[in-house]
């Protein structure tokens, strides 16, 4: 039998020995920062090898963490990614300059809502949804005609803490808006006509969507 807490260990040594931006990754946790987990983090960069995407949207950029990730070891990528915290903007501004990628990676400022018609006439070989849950479902409507057929989406902390597979009067009354959202979104994206999804119980849940 597995002793889960030293398999636990063992795979998050594995995954930190293969992850980039170690020290904004630390800086970011010291700070309380909500970021990509490690194994999630991972799945996605190793998806990126596999597929080669050359235009990818990012919903969510918080300090630039994950967006330095996905494009660290592929120079012909594209990464767009849109924040609306003024602080989390100049903070990701800092780390974009500190490792010299203001050229690959383009910040849009403002509202996910407010910023589309700047990114609208982009083909999307991937779209990351990691942006704050309140109105996912519409944020997928919005941004996936973007996506070429054949293009990702995927969407970070769709099991949220497992609160999505709990029982309602199981979450903490200031989660449960926001597990019934995700949880709605989940069965909304998997019964959309025209898209294949897979859940992945790695991170906080990633869902991975295929666009056909």
């Amino acid at each position: 039998m597995i002793n889960r807490s030293l398999d636990h260990n063992y795979l998050e040594r594995m995954h930190l020995d293969n992850i980039p931006y170690k020290d904004l990754r630390n800086d970011a946790l010291d700070q309380y920062v909500p970021i990509i987990e490690d194994d999630a983090l991972m799945l996605i960069r190793q998806l990126i090898q596999v597929t080669k995407p050359t235009t990818v949207l990012e919903l969510g950029a918080a300090v630039g963490y994950s967006a330095l990730s996905f494009i660290y070891g592929n120079s012909s990528l594209a990464l767009y990614t849109i924040e609306r915290d003024k602080v989390r903007i100049q903070q990701c501004k800092d780390n974009l300059n500190q490792y010299d990628q203001l050229n690959q990676v383009s910040l849009i400022e403002g509202d996910i809502f407010e910023c589309y018609d700047e990114v609208k006439r982009l083909s999307l070989d991937l779209l990351f949804i990691d942006a704050s849950k309140t109105n996912i479902q519409k944020m997928f409507d919005l941004y996936a005609p973007l996506v070429k057929s054949g293009g990702m989406i995927i969407t970070d902390n769709v099991l949220f803490q497992g609160y999505v597979m709990s029982e309602d009067e199981q979450v903490p009354k200031k989660h449960l808006k926001v597990a019934r959202n995700i949880r709605a979104y989940n069965e909304y994206v998997h019964t959309l006509q025209g898209y294949q999804s897979s859940i992945y119980s790695i991170g906080d849940g990633l869902m991975v969507t295929i666009k056909e």
